[in-house]
């Protein structure tokens, strides 16, 4: 998920420099964060299709969008500039009450967010309540199906389904998501691991299984340890064949959320495997 700016720099064009003596320059991490100012405010854009190709292609842009200058920054600290636009991509998620027409300007023009994935996303809220009755309504024992806690000794088991999923080692992102205070996990085994799901307080992280039968018994179990007085909290991609009308119907508050990216539609991951995601931290 993307950052937002103040109102009042929404339809602004800006300059930035860096703050080096400013109070709160001495508490980030220069590594990893960057802290600006704004030197200076304009009320249009430079229009750059009045000037020569090169100027428009090529030219260091001081003066533009608040969010561009961030997103420039977000880039230069975590994945350089170098051969960027051929090698990587990079996905942004919007909610629904930020996508305006200026906004999808912004994103697609200033910042280069070509490519709109097809697919329709949603953050809900749901009463634990209407949750178990959707699954209880839904649900298939399988006694085959072991459903595991997430400890120190079966963590191996989440490492290795993750990448089944995703194609991918992401042991370093799974460890840090499990070591927040709060976190609980379920995988579900039957003779090897065929899907897990984690959560933090009333919040249901992710949840990706083989089939929708063991990602329901995993939201149940889950969901079983969860609050009673707050509404849970998951993002959900729309789909068929599971129960996605069904939560969407009965949750509290809906959130769209349309999603775009800079080159590609993501392929490299087992989309059908993906019942709940993790979006603001991952890509799911």
């Amino acid at each position: 998920m993307f950052c937002k700016c103040d109102l009042k720099y929404a339809m602004k064009s800006v300059t930035v420099e860096e703050c080096g003596q400013d109070k709160y320059c001495f508490k980030i991490d220069k590594c990893h964060q960057r802290c600006m100012k704004i030197s200076g405010v304009w009320n249009k854009d430079i229009d750059y299709s009045r000037l020569p190709i090169y100027y428009s292609a090529f030219e260091d842009r001081q003066q533009q969008h608040l969010l561009v200058h961030v997103y420039e920054q977000l880039v230069n600290i975590t994945l350089k500039t170098r051969n960027m636009d051929v090698c990587k991509n990079i996905t942004v998620d919007l909610y629904d009450t930020d996508f305006t027409e200026k906004t999808r300007q912004l994103y697609r023009d200033l910042m280069g967010f070509m490519v709109a994935d097809k697919a329709r996303y949603f953050q809900i809220a749901i009463e634990k309540s209407s949750l178990q009755t959707i699954i209880t309504n839904k649900q298939t024992r399988s006694e085959k199906v072991a459903y595991m806690e997430l400890n120190s000794e079966n963590e191996f088991h989440f490492f290795e389904y993750d990448s089944v999923v995703t194609f991918m080692d992401r042991r370093d992102y799974l460890g840090s998501l499990y070591h927040i205070n709060g976190v609980s996990g379920v995988v579900a085994i039957e003779t090897q691991p065929v899907g897990y799901g984690i959560a933090v307080n009333n919040s249901i992280l992710q949840c990706y299984a083989d089939t929708p039968e063991i990602a329901i018994g995993l939201i149940r179990k889950l969901s079983d340890k969860m609050s009673d007085q707050i509404p849970i909290t998951m993002f959900i991609r729309d789909c068929n064949g599971w129960i996605c009308k069904e939560l969407l119907n009965k949750a509290r508050q809906v959130n769209r959320i349309h999603r775009f990216h800079s080159r590609i539609l993501p392929t490299r991951i087992k989309w059908e495997n993906v019942f709940l995601m993790n979006i603001g931290t991952h890509l799911f």
